[in-house]
């Protein structure tokens, strides 16, 4: 056989196992439909500036060993995300914070929001869906001014039929902090994502606008497979049902809302956010505005999955699938998994699917992982 691993997929998962894969000398080939590496992450420069192409990635996690991985392979700059959400003509905080209550409400002193959320709260003890999260974490009011038409934009269904794992990132808060994360360690690549991923690929072959096949698993060893899982199986059980985010790109010498990203809460507009790219080049000027509207469209045969739509019913043909996977084949990422999932998260897994391939999964086994020191 020609190579050791066979990595189906370019984006963040494929690359960072690529790289602990050939750290210790296997040979790997890494295969992609897209015409170029990084998935998602991709970015690439224009009029000066980096453009995050499928949209704002901000790297952001509190465990200083991921943190440590990314920033020896590129450098980061100190960027803290701040979002806006436009609702029913008004622009608030998001996440929705003291100031946001302040104008609803009336309140000054976090005790008087927190007294007066509890009081919103719908008592649900087992929330069994995304609808009946937001509802027990924030009441009807705030719900169905903040929520529910965002919600059901981004995924294209009620939030009544979603799992309630999509609603757990729901961020509310009774201070005046306005970051978007919180985590200890945020930023930005310096020279973008692109950089990042070329060097996680430096020992790798990477063959671009390659759409898996069957016959290309005889080349290798091992399988990695990054896609979407009911696609390697030739869509046997039906499809797993996905989103895809169209982007409506508008070159401007004028900014649209002065923020990186905002939010539009109101289900009668048809963009779910608007990301204003200049705004995540804070120390690059530019004499244009590159705005990005996106909409938020199913996929299908045509268009590339992106997200995955999280229900029992999807959940229960995923397992159908997951059930089908050869011993030599190993899942990973956002589609392989069927979850949603941050660039932290996608490393932190990354590593350890590198782990398995190589047949350390145990506690202490020797890899090419080097945990981020």
């Amino acid at each position: 056989m020609k190579y050791d691993y066979l990595i189906t997929g370019a984006g963040i998962t494929g690359c960072v196992i690529a790289e602990q894969l050939t750290r210790i000398g296997k040979k790997v080939l890494i295969i992609d439909q897209r015409n170029h590496i990084g998935g998602l992450c991709y970015t690439e420069e224009q009029s000066g500036i980096q453009i995050h192409k499928y949209g704002p990635h901000i790297f952001h996690t509190n465990n200083i060993k991921i943190w440590n991985y990314i920033n020896k392979r590129v450098r980061m700059i100190r960027y803290e995300h701040r979002v806006k959400t436009l609702s029913r003509g008004e622009i608030f905080q998001c996440p929705i914070n003291l100031l946001t209550l302040h104008r609803l409400w009336g309140v000054c002193a976090p005790q008087d929001a927190e007294r007066i959320l509890q009081e919103k709260k719908v008592s649900i003890a087992n929330p069994r869906n995304a609808e009946e999260v937001f509802l027990s974490q924030v009441g009807e009011e705030l719900y169905k001014r903040f929520y529910y038409g965002y919600t059901k934009k981004q995924w294209g269904i009620e939030p009544c039929r979603l799992s309630p794992q999509i609603a757990t990132r729901v961020k509310i808060r009774t201070d005046f902090d306005d970051r978007y994360f919180t985590d200890q360690y945020q930023g930005l690549p310096k020279a973008g994502y692109t950089e990042f991923f070329q060097r996680l690929t430096e020992k790798s072959e990477v063959k671009l606008q390659t759409p898996y096949r069957s016959s290309l698993k005889r080349l290798c060893k091992k399988h990695i497979y990054t896609g979407s899982i009911d696609e390697l199986f030739n869509f046997k059980f039906g499809k797993l049902e996905y989103r895809h985010s169209h982007f409506n790109i508008i070159i401007s010498k004028h900014s649209h809302y002065g923020c990186p990203v905002m939010n539009l809460a109101d289900a009668n507009i048809p963009f779910t956010r608007i990301a204003e790219q200049n705004y995540l080049n804070p120390n690059k000027p530019s004499d244009v505005h590159i705005i990005y509207e996106e909409r938020s469209i199913n996929a299908n045969n045509s268009i590339e999955a992106y997200y995955p739509i999280i229900n029992e019913k999807n959940n229960i043909l995923y397992r159908r699938y997951y059930n089908l996977l050869p011993s030599d084949t190993f899942v990973c990422g956002r589609l392989g998994e069927y979850k949603y999932i941050d660039m932290c998260q996608a490393i932190e897994n990354s590593l350890g699917c590198a782990r398995l391939a190589l047949g350390f999964d145990q506690p202490g086994g020797k890899s090419g992982e080097d945990n981020g020191s």
